[in-house]
């Protein structure tokens, strides 16, 4: 199990912020079996 999100300082923007981008109650979907993948670009090795 993960620790629950904390954004500092506790305030109202930062709990609304919080609600957004980390439901409480999501629940991750299952996966594909198999998934149809392209990759396209790249950068030159270093």
């Amino acid at each position: 199990m993960t620790s629950p999100v904390m954004i500092l300082p506790d305030a109202p923007e930062n709990r609304e912020l919080e609600e957004n981008v980390h439901p409480p109650n999501w629940v991750n979907p299952e996966p594909a079996p198999c998934y149809n993948l392209v990759a396209i670009g790249g950068a030159q090795p270093v």
